[in-house]
């Protein structure tokens, strides 16, 4: 039954216990080179932009949850001018995300990627001024297609954010998702990766 799936942000020890194996894999060998340039890039054409005043003030950092008054309420105590950053999954990520979003509990859901925040910014605040800096990462998913995998089944409780995917989900419904994963990944020099593309969301306060 769905009702037996675990949201593992709900379990940090294991929550990074599968971080650490999904960065074995190029996920954060590949985040971490480009990471910091990318940020860099962003800041400089966003933020230092002739101001005397180029202070960064860090209001909040958090998750999915009751995501949408949160992101109004922090961009409702901006200064006019300030800037609200969201880092946020995209493409076949958040496509496989809201997937999972349809067949388990509201509360546990993770659907919220960067189409959906869009969205939501542009129906929740008239005129609102945005700008989008897409990031393209990827990292090797040939383990996931594995049963007896370890490494494997930790990377699949990564991706969709659940806790023992494979332990704990309906046969047809862990078919139907590695099905899923298959048209997703791509193949390059005879190994399978998945697109772990994001997008950074500046929302600048009128």
């Amino acid at each position: 039954m769905t009702q037996d799936l675990k949201a593992l942000v709900l379990f940090p020890k294991e929550y990074f216990e599968r971080y650490e194996v999904i960065s074995r894999y190029g996920y954060d060998e590949y985040f971490l080179s480009q990471h910091d340039k990318n940020l860099k890039d962003t800041f400089e054409s966003f933020v230092f932009c002739g101001k005397a005043d180029s202070t960064l003030r860090v209001l909040a950092v958090g998750t999915s949850d009751d995501i949408e008054g949160t992101t109004v309420e922090l961009y409702g105590r901006l200064n006019t001018g300030g800037m609200l950053f969201i880092l946020l999954v995209t493409g076949a990520w958040e496509q496989m995300l809201l997937r999972m979003g349809n067949i388990v509990p509201e509360s546990m859901s993770s659907k919220l990627g960067s189409a959906t925040m869009r969205k939501m910014l542009q129906r929740r605040i008239p005129d609102v001024k945005m700008q989008t800096q897409y990031r393209k990462i990827s990292f090797k998913f040939d383990e996931g297609f594995k049963e007896n995998s370890e490494d494997g089944n930790m990377m699949l409780d990564f991706v969709l954010q659940v806790l023992d995917f494979r332990k704990t989900a309906p046969p047809e419904i862990v078919g139907d998702f590695m099905k899923f994963f298959k048209e997703l990944c791509y193949e390059e020099n005879g190994e399978l990766y998945f697109p772990a593309d994001d997008e950074i969301i500046t929302v600048i306060k009128q």
